[in-house]
């Protein structure tokens, strides 16, 4: 009796490559703006029970996130390139942070290497008068990390009038108090205006660790 032909497995269509390509082809042919298509995503992924797919959704939300704040906060050196232009190692420049001098941030790219915003300093690279206190007031993580960065860099509004501790809260803050026309926009513009203690009071209210 004449066995059935078996099947070849490698001549078989890969199910996940066939999904892959269709969805590669609806994209393309959607026209719609890529930010559009990753909001449906991370739409798709909220709803899933996969824990893989969450923490997923979880890390690029996080990522997104920092790319924000990153922006906001403007540039910022490497601790190589800072070192160089202060003629000293990138381990002074890693001590610094650690011992409470420096404003610093893991860097996106991650293995390890830290930004420092280019707004810390004088034109001399000295670190502002208010670093330091600033970030004792933080505390957290040396150098205050992505969550001082945050703190510093989103945009507020003026407290409403019943609010508990004065703090300002998101959105556009209004003009600080002998800043002029010019309208503060975030606790860094404060402190940029002179306005250091009321930062570092909001900063005592906030403290990360």
């Amino acid at each position: 009796m004449q066995s059935a032909p078996r099947s070849n497995p490698a001549s078989a269509p890969d199910p996940t490559r066939l999904a892959e390509d269709f969805l590669q082809f609806t994209l393309v042919r959607s026209g719609l703006p890529h930010a559009r298509l990753v909001e449906l995503v991370r739409e798709h992924l909220r709803h899933s029970d996969d824990p893989g797919a969450l923490w997923g959704l979880a890390a690029s939300e996080g990522d997104l996130a920092k790319a924000q704040i990153e922006t906001r906060s403007g540039p910022a050196y490497t601790s190589e390139a800072l070192a160089a232009r202060l003629g000293c190692t990138a381990q002074t420049i890693r001590n610094r942070v650690a011992t409470g001098q420096v404003i610093a941030y893991s860097s996106r790219q991650g293995r390890g290497a830290l930004r420092l915003p280019a707004w810390q300093f004088s034109p001399g690279l000295t670190p502002l008068p208010w670093v330091a206190p600033l970030l004792a007031a933080y505390g957290g993580a040396a150098g205050g990390g992505w969550g001082l960065l945050d703190f510093l860099t989103v945009p507020r509004t003026e407290p409403s009038p019943d609010a508990p501790s004065g703090d300002y809260v998101l959105c556009e803050i209004g003009p600080a108090e002998g800043y002029g026309a010019a309208s503060a926009t975030c606790y860094l513009d404060w402190l940029k205006a002179g306005h250091v203690e009321q930062v570092l009071a909001a900063a005592r209210r906030h403290r990360a660790d």
